[in-house]
């Protein structure tokens, strides 16, 4: 029994998908190309998304226009410039006006798609974030993750057209792109930049194209910011999948951990040491004496900021065990998520990763292994669970 019980927590916890997963996964490049002296050459190049592993939605041009001696593109999908990850594509359905695209692929992909977000599931300064794959020739064949804001909406000249303005860069390469919120739902489709502003199509007229193809996505209906609590809430959503192939050997690792857990005696957490708010510099520093702090850039503890001079802090959902408690509402910070410190010798910060679920991730996108401590200079920006919560290591003086 307690087996069967590993296993089904093992399992459960192997297959939810993070907002970061999703965003990453579902993306895709899609080129149109032709057929010269034996080959396939590429003649155009765009972003797109998978809204279920058969169909993507992507930028008209990129995929379906005639080259300018009239030849016929052959349309071909590529997630992640992973050769095993290919499928040619067709046109489905398509909107001249709003320049977007469905295709359907002769390929399934095997990645998880993800839900969408209609324009009164948005807010004006709400987070944003883009999937840009590197521009031919460039080092790298993955996608890196960009932030931005959300700024404005505008309509196109002579249309109903909505477009979003927003910070989050993107290059002309990835045109057709989602534009995605910060639980992982496309709330856009990128469409270019100009004067160093993103602008993207409001995603909602692309259901008239989902439902003349006869496809259901899955839609959300309330602000990815909404209590994980609230009837219709997306945040606390997560996608839950058996896993398979390679999948499973994670599960049984997990599995075999989680029952040595069950088999060790149980220790009695100590008391944390309350975490508290950082006082004006010059009530506890002489001048020019520099004060290690964490300070919140999003989520529950935005603009605070609290020392890190009084030894290891712990943030996580478990008051018992963490000095900076998150709320029960946030389902992607674990009881004991991550620790951080300043090491006064080596003038370091120093972050951990404590075994959490959803993960601990620097703003490079790159995840921390697990009970691997790493240094951090001052300035250094980190994410845990998801990209909601948000926290910079700095030296106030």
């Amino acid at each position: 029994m307690k087996r069967a019980l590993v296993l089904l927590c093992a399992t459960a916890l192997a297959c939810a998908q993070t907002p970061r997963d999703k965003i990453l996964q579902a993306s895709v490049i899609v080129y149109g190309t032709i057929q010269e002296n034996g080959k396939m050459n590429p003649v155009s190049r765009g972003g797109g998304f998978l809204i279920d592993p058969r169909h993507v939605v992507t930028n008209l041009n990129a995929c379906c226009a005639k080259t300018e001696r009239g030849q016929a593109v052959l349309t071909v999908v590529v997630a992640g410039e992973d050769d095993k990850d290919v499928s040619t594509a067709k046109l489905i359905w398509s909107s001249a006006e709003a320049e977007i695209a469905i295709l359907e692929l002769k390929d399934p992909l095997q990645r998880p798609a993800i839900a969408l977000a209609p324009f009164k599931a948005v807010e004006k300064d709400q987070a944003v974030y883009t999937a840009q794959f590197p521009d031919p020739g460039e080092k790298g064949t993955q996608p890196t993750i960009t932030e931005g804001k959300l700024t404005g909406l505008v309509k196109i000249e002579n249309s109903e057209i909505q477009v979003y303005k927003t910070t989050a860069a993107m290059n002309k390469a990835n045109s057709g792109g989602a534009l995605f919120d910060a639980c992982g739902n496309a709330i856009g489709i990128n469409m270019m930049v100009k004067e160093s502003v993103q602008y993207a199509y409001v995603i909602d007229p692309l259901f008239a194209g989902l439902k003349a193809a006869g496809l259901t996505p899955q839609v959300v209906s309330a602000h990815c910011g909404s209590p994980s609590g609230e009837k219709g809430s997306a945040p606390a959503r997560r996608e839950w999948r058996l896993p398979e192939g390679a999948e499973w050997i994670p599960v049984g690792l997990l599995a075999a951990a989680l029952l040595m857990a069950f088999r060790s005696p149980k220790k009695t957490a100590s008391s944390p040491m309350p975490m508290q708010p950082l006082p004006e510099p010059e009530t506890y520093a002489p001048p020019g004496t520099a004060r290690p702090a964490l300070r919140g850039l999003a989520g529950e503890y935005a603009g605070k900021s609290f020392a890190l001079d009084r030894g290891t802090s712990t943030l996580g959902r478990d008051q018992r065990v963490a000095n900076l408690v998150f709320s029960s509402d946030a389902s992607s910070i674990s009881k004991r998520h991550c620790m951080v410190s300043w090491d006064a010798a080596r003038n370091t910060f120093v972050l951990e990763d404590l075994g959490s679920t959803n993960g601990t991730f620097l703003s490079t996108g790159e995840r921390l292994k697990p009970g691997q401590p790493r240094d951090l200079p001052a300035g250094a920006r980190f994410s845990i669970g998801d990209l909601r919560n948000q926290f910079e290591l700095k030296l106030d003086s």
